[in-house]
């Protein structure tokens, strides 16, 4: 199974196998180099990112499934034993006979030429074939079909095809090289790719590229004053139309020209392309493999330099060390680490706990604000995540159905994958009535009774309730690292949360729920209104 983490150790074995269109995606789009660097860097891409990511490593599989019947095996067949293969059928020896070959004289037309020599013992692989072929009629390019023909003219067998595709001679960039393609130059190739397709065909790709490209306007990475502001608006107008359309109109893009020549002035550099593989590897052991084939691109660079020669030594010098045993790891210092971070195009710096940093560092460090809206926004702040937040109170007082509406929200308007942990109710008619008369069903909004082994795959998870799970804060701590967490506290007879007061230390938001109205005791975030729990 190709999955995110292994798709570039494996691709030189699996491109031969995949669709011409799947390749060009899998090159064009960044898509091998955010894998690459995924494990590393998936904390800054956003859902739209992941989820193309996904769906690429999906029609990866499914191309690879097909093509099994020819002959390849993935690693999860790696424990079947193999079929024993019928031994082929060896044609009767013959004296004697024609060798016919089809020499491509047009776009579609074959001269056929041929000999007849006495070739009993030349034939013994294909391309001892074509060899001879070329040797007795003095072609270079036989480009279609060898047929060993018998005296009576009856085919034998067909010993070789091949159609001999011109090598195809390498242009050289004339554009600008960058770290990283800006938003607009991003979204306007995703734009002109949709070109030539039906609306049901690209309507999917067409909402993705308008919500991340919505995204980045409200975040100003793409501003009025942009290079390509007006192309941005139009593309975002017509995007908006594309997907009110019909799905069996064609797209048909006016000025798609020039919008792939927009797109064809900027390419990543190599150098730049370096950079993002070793901050995918850096601190990591067992990837000796991938060590050295950053070493070779290196030694490939240009001699000219790309501005980064320091970085480029620094980074080799690592792998070297590593390669050679003098490391564990290729490593790499915070303050190399911080540049490699920002030449890569990737807001922020590292920042590990008890190592002290700079403040202006600390000042480049990139945070994803939740931008809650209305009664959230007005209740909870705004968050960046990942964040802890405490809800409390009597039976009846409403603390679950707040807990509901604020789940549907983070699965339905923030896109996240919800899982709420309903440990009190259970599986149970009560909860499915509280979920239709609230509507709180959505798509990323997942129900469970008790808390599972791996939560690996949801954005926040609610426990209803802490107390009824019998968990400590120590396990809280444990369980909630880089996650988002709402636990939901039941409360002692005089009002307050039950447990211990280190739970409340623990949060950053705490919601205390009293006669269907909520408001915030506690708040790192801002919030700090009263709203009513219907």
């Amino acid at each position: 199974m190709i999955t995110i983490q292994n798709i570039n150790s494996k691709w030189d074995e699996i491109k031969e196998k995949l669709s011409p269109e799947i390749v060009e995606i899998g090159t064009n789009n960044g898509f091998l180099e955010t894998a690459e660097s995924y494990e590393d860097l998936k904390e800054f891409l956003d859902d739209e990112a992941k989820e193309m990511l996904n769906k690429f490593i999906s029609a990866v599989n499914k191309e690879l499934e097909a093509s099994k019947e020819n002959g390849y095996k993935n690693d999860e067949d790696d424990d079947k034993e193999e079929p024993k293969k019928k031994p082929e059928k060896q044609p009767k020896e013959k004296k004697n006979f024609t060798l016919v070959c089809y020499e491509k004289t047009g776009e579609d037309s074959y001269e056929e030429t041929s000999s007849e020599e006495s070739l009993d013992n030349i034939f013994q692989s294909l391309k001892e074939a074509e060899k001879e072929a070329k040797r007795i009629f003095g072609m270079d390019n036989i480009t279609a079909k060898i047929e060993i023909i018998s005296s009576d003219d009856k085919v034998v067998k067909t010993l070789y095809r091949k159609e001999t595709k011109k090598k195809s001679k390498k242009i050289e960039f004339s554009g600008e090289y960058v770290e990283v393609l800006s938003p607009e130059i991003t979204y306007i190739k995703r734009y002109a790719k949709l070109n030539g397709k039906t609306v049901s065909e690209a309507k999917e790709a067409a909402r993705r590229t308008l919500s991340g490209l919505q995204k980045a306007i409200v975040e100003k990475k793409i501003r009025k004053t942009s290079k390509y502001a007006d192309e941005i608006m139009q593309v975002q107008k017509n995007l908006i139309k594309i997907l009110s359309a019909n799905g069996s109109i064609k797209i048909e893009i006016e000025n798609v020209d020039k919008l792939t020549d927009i797109v064809k002035k900027y390419a990543v550099s190599e150098c730049a392309k370096i950079i993002k593989s070793f901050i995918s590897i850096q601190g990591k052991e067992g990837v000796k493999d991938k060590a050295k084939k950053l070493i070779e691109r290196i030694s490939k660079l240009s001699a000219d330099g790309c501005g980064f020669d320091n970085e480029i030594k620094q980074i080799k010098k690592s792998c070297d060390d590593y390669v050679s045993g003098k490391t564990n790891t290729p490593e790499a210092s915070e303050q190399m680490l911080n540049g490699l971070y920002g030449i890569a195009g990737i807001d922020g710096c590292v920042c590990k706990t008890g190592t002290p940093l700079g403040s202006v560092e600390f000042m480049k460090k990139h945070f994803s604000p939740m931008k809650f809206t209305g009664k959230w926004r007005a209740l909870v702040g705004n968050p960046s995540q990942p964040y802890k937040m405490m809800i409390y109170g009597k039976a009846g007082s409403g603390k679950s159905t707040l807990s509901l509406q604020f789940a549907k929200y983070l699965a339905s308007q923030h896109n996240q994958k919800v899982l709420y942990v309903a440990h009190e109710e259970g599986f149970s008619y009560t909860l499915q009535e509280k979920l239709e008369r609230l509507g709180a069903d959505d798509k990323n909004l997942s129900i469970v009774d008790t808390l599972p082994k791996n939560i690996s795959n949801y954005d926040v998870i609610f426990i209803d309730s802490v107390n009824s799970m019998n968990i400590e804060p120590e396990e809280l701590r444990e369980i909630g690292k880089g996650k988002t967490f709402v636990y939901i506290f039941q409360t002692t007879k005089d009002g307050q949360f039950r447990g211990q007061n280190t739970f409340g230390h623990d949060v950053d938001v705490i919601v205390k729920v009293e006669n269907k109205t909520a408001n915030a005791e506690k708040n790192r975030f801002g919030g700090n209104s009263v709203i009513n729990v219907f």
